[in-house]
């Protein structure tokens, strides 16, 4: 088992700072770095040094040290269309979670656009987005038809909640827990799955077991009290 201290100590010794991290396996991490004057950096670290090695080299455009596989600008052997979009002078990448999904800003945030592993993805997403346009809260408007795994969304009015925060923080929040309220209050849409406070805690155990696999130390999960279904 590697210490999760172990993975920051390569990091750091790389000149990074790692930010976030998300277990996909005991062995395999996809981390959020800090990279100083450059900014956020999208990578992956690997138990073995060749899987890490043989990921680089598949990966135009990214770089090694030791088992961390750094990938600057969009570098992605599955999100192939990144690094074009995002060398694009009026875009701007906003999120990457190497492989699995990116975040740009288009055109100046005029649109924003989700990258994602494969259409069958993508198609969900887009029909997601389809069916809560029909709810009574303002939803991002799905700019095209098709764009195979790009889910394309039109900006919604106004100035990014990240953008507000600071003096009048507590305003904003309340602001935010108002929307969740009305988003709360509506009546769910025809066909919709339900994903209640059960669904919710057996994520968050899941994630948990995964952060214990890397030596973290957690509290043992309580018994939590459910609300009636």
């Amino acid at each position: 088992m590697t210490r999760f201290e172990d993975v920051q100590a390569e990091i750091e010794a790389a000149g990074l700072r790692l930010r976030r991290s998300w277990p996909r396996s005991d062995r395999h991490l996809l981390l959020d770095l800090d990279s100083g004057d450059s900014g956020a950096l999208a990578g992956q670290w690997f138990a073995d040094r060749s899987t890490a090695a043989q990921v680089a080299a598949a990966t135009h455009g990214s770089r090694r040290s030791g088992r961390v596989v750094l990938q600057p600008d969009g570098a992605d052997q599955v999100l192939t269309g990144l690094a074009r979009l995002v060398r694009r002078p009026a875009n701007r990448l906003i999120a990457h979670r190497p492989e699995r999904r990116a975040v740009i800003a288009l055109d100046d945030d005029a649109r924003f656009a989700k990258l994602v592993d494969g259409r069958r993805r993508a198609e969900r997403i887009r029909q997601g987005l389809r069916r809560v346009a029909r709810l009574p809260i303002r939803t991002p408007k799905v700019a095209g038809d098709d764009e195979g795994p790009l889910v394309i969304t039109e900006a919604l009015p106004g100035r990014p909640l990240t953008m507000l925060l600071g003096a009048s923080t507590p305003r904003m929040l309340a602001a935010v827990g108002e929307a969740l309220a009305r988003l709360h209050a509506c009546d769910p849409l025809p066909g919709t799955r339900s994903h209640g406070p059960a669904d919710e805690l057996a994520v968050t155990i899941g994630w948990e077991e995964r952060a214990r696999s890397y030596g973290l130390s957690l509290p043992e999960p309580d018994d939590v009290p459910l609300p009636p279904t």
